[in-house]
């Protein structure tokens, strides 16, 4: 529930705070600054307003407040990083929507080679291999050829850097590996340390489709649970103060949500195609609990960011 009442989102003062925002950020990612005259500038201010509403309903602090925890990368929920500053973010990504062409050269700046690390990691080939994928995933991100930039879904309640990690992570498992960058495999197999650990990654990359769709059959209140468990953190008096419940019950309801998870996503791995060695996977998941936990988390993040979307 908002802590704000509707009428604040329109009052001039906020609308000129809203104003100085995009004109700070907008000298940074476009060519000139978006002032109110320009055609898109409804779409700037309303990106703002969804990623501050949404930060203070979540910290229940005033808007000058996260604004300025949200400029110095900190979450106002919690003080951790961010990993970068969602309001600058939601501005360059609709610069990047609108085809402003300093948003594509900040963007490359900002994320090629950060990207290319997480491409490795989906399987080294492509990360060898950003040419093969990587204009592709710009259109898919921005719409140049199409209407419906991925970019679109990204409202600034994460930072631009993690969302990208998901997006990225997902859009290059789906596509074939490059046949010109096959070439390489082997190279790259005897020169690249920690193979294992590269084997490991691809597994739980694998997974994380199967993960998520596991996590949304289960009741809303189990992933609520493991959600606070797993990506927030919160110690089990706080977790029982919500649910209402004795700090001695969740422990034991986490193990039952687990369980029902675990159940649900062996069920499903055993009906994946032949393709895919699913005894292998359910080693790794029972081998590893560490990856199992990051995979776990990932998808949670996924579906928190989809639902308040």
């Amino acid at each position: 529930m908002s802590t704000l009442p509707q009428h604040f989102y329109t009052h001039p003062d906020f609308q000129r705070k809203i104003a100085t925002l995009i004109c700070v950020y907008t000298l940074e990612v476009c060519e000139n600054e978006i002032k109110e005259t320009n055609e898109h500038y409804v779409i700037y201010y309303e990106n703002v307003i969804v990623c501050l509403r949404f930060h203070a309903e979540q910290s229940l602090k005033n808007i000058d407040e996260v604004a300025q925890c949200l400029q110095e990368e900190r979450s106002p929920s919690n003080g951790t990083s961010l990993e970068g500053n969602p309001l600058r973010d939601c501005i360059l990504a609709v610069a990047m929507l609108t085809k402003e062409n300093k948003a594509i050269v900040v963007f490359e700046n900002d994320y090629y080679g950060y990207l290319k690390g997480i491409a490795y990691k989906v399987h080294p080939v492509l990360g060898n291999a950003p040419d093969e994928w990587w204009n592709e995933f710009l259109d898919f991100l921005a719409g140049y050829s199409h209407p419906n930039g991925k970019l679109k879904k990204y409202q600034g309640k994460s930072a631009l850097r993690f969302w990208l990690r998901v997006v990225l992570w997902n859009f290059l498992r789906r596509r074939p590996i490059p046949q010109a960058a096959t070439e390489i495999v082997e190279d790259v197999a005897e020169t690249k340390p920690g193979n294992k650990d590269l084997e490991l990654n691809e597994t739980v990359a694998l997974f994380t489709d199967i993960v998520r769709d596991s996590l949304q059959t289960m009741p809303e209140r189990d992933r609520l649970l493991l959600s606070m468990i797993y990506i927030d953190s919160l110690l089990k008096k706080d977790i029982a103060a919500v649910f209402r419940v004795h700090p001695g019950q969740i422990g034991r309801r986490e193990s039952a949500a687990l369980e029902k998870f675990r159940s649900e996503l062996t069920a499903r791995i055993e009906h994946l195609p032949r393709k895919v060695l699913h005894e292998e996977m359910l080693e790794g998941i029972a081998d590893n609990p560490k990856e199992f936990a990051e995979a776990l988390a990932e998808a949670l993040k996924q579906l928190r960011n989809e639902n308040v979307s």
